[in-house]
């Protein structure tokens, strides 16, 4: 069990219609239950508002952002960040899904290990055929400072 620790999952959603019932369901259902799902409505043209606002109604763990113009994606992250009230970030893509267990398992990482962040690999999905997508980073595990100096300065848009 957790050491009572919150995740915000932060969705940041254009036009997501097709892939937003997975989406957000992967999230929910998750068998580690203290979360916080954000859904950045980017001002989309698509029935994602609508989508949203249904599982909003649902589950009072979701809180919905309507952006009134597009910003785009880094501007849509930066408003689930400011929304957030978790003590660790989870970035979601509007298309993307989470195995069952992914929060637990980064919950017993977090735990076991004592670490301020997790970057795993994730699976990519494209016409069928999956491909592990690896970070550029080298495995580990980082203290804040090296968080600071080596990570941090890479991600895009750090400021």
């Amino acid at each position: 069990m957790s050491k009572g620790f919150k995740f915000s999952v932060i969705v940041p959603i254009y036009n997501m219609e097709p892939y937003l019932l997975k989406c957000i369901s992967s999230i929910i259902n998750q068998t580690f239950k203290n979360i916080e799902v954000i859904l950045v409505n980017d001002a989309s043209e698509d029935n994602s508002k609508t989508i949203c606002e249904n599982f909003q109604k649902k589950d009072k763990r979701i809180i919905l952002i309507n952006k009134k113009n597009n910003q785009g994606l880094v501007a849509a992250r930066k408003t689930g960040l400011n929304n957030a009230s978790g003590q660790y970030i989870l970035n979601v893509d509007g298309d993307d899904w989470l195995h069952l267990n992914y929060l637990k398992v980064m919950s017993s990482l977090i735990e076991e290990k004592n670490v301020q962040a997790i970057f795993p690999a994730h699976i990519r999905e494209f016409f069928g055929k999956e491909d592990v997508v690896k970070n550029k980073l080298p495995r580990g595990f980082y203290n804040r400072k090296q968080i600071e100096n080596k990570i941090l300065p890479n991600m895009l848009s750090y400021k």
